[in-house]
């Protein structure tokens, strides 16, 4: 390779070094403020939850790296400790041979991680979309509710810190479906006849 050519294939690993972006999410993401149902639950984080990471790279385009699941695993400790009774960390699904002594298992799972950047759009902002699904289980493992849902941020165009603008979006968008679960989870087919039961059940012992 002569001189020239490689002083220009080291000036283009160089630029691209630099416009590659790197961050981990931080966990900062607050106690939603929400009624406690009468429910102890389970936490169950899979390794492919706890550790997720994204990871995009695009012919011109800056690559991305994006540590998500602490700040995951982060969240929903705090979620289900405003959420529930009483909560803890198990690390198998129970059986009807060995059931568990909680009322429903939670195992939440990110389906997709998207992200648009400001040249991508007609806007400034950097967009992110996380969607997610959350499992809910009873004390046997029998399925109760497979709950689809979405959280959605965006955050304006740092020039010099593109890493953050991305930081903010994502952690607006762990927010939003953070306060969806919050305001909707009661609702949900499957966990609105369990608390009904509960309810009954709370009712017949003062009576």
């Amino acid at each position: 390779m002569s001189p020239g050519r490689l002083v220009a294939a080291t000036l283009c690993l160089l630029f691209a070094t630099a416009c590659s972006q790197s961050l981990t999410v931080p966990d900062r993401v607050p106690e939603p403020l929400v009624e406690t149902l009468p429910l102890r639950a389970g936490l169950l984080y899979t390794p492919a939850f706890a550790d997720y990471r994204h990871t995009e790279t695009a012919e011109g385009k800056p690559a991305w790296d994006i540590g998500l699941g602490a700040a995951h695993v982060g969240l929903f400790d705090r979620l289900g400790k405003r959420l529930f009774r009483d909560t803890a960390h198990i690390s198998t699904l129970p059986g009807a041979e060995n059931p568990a002594n909680f009322d429903v298992i939670i195992e939440p799972a990110i389906d997709a991680f998207e992200i648009s950047l400001p040249d991508q759009s007609t806007s400034d902002q950097y967009a992110v979309w996380i969607r997610y699904t959350l499992r809910v289980y009873g004390p046997q493992g029998e399925l109760i509710a497979a709950w689809k849902l979405s959280g959605y941020g965006e955050a304006g165009k740092s020039t010099l810190k593109p890493a953050s603008s991305m930081e903010q979006a994502t952690v607006l968008a762990m927010r939003d479906a953070a306060a969806t679960i919050s305001i909707e989870f009661a609702g949900q087919p499957g966990i609105d006849e369990l608390l009904r039961e509960k309810s009954d059940a709370s009712t017949d012992e003062k009576n």
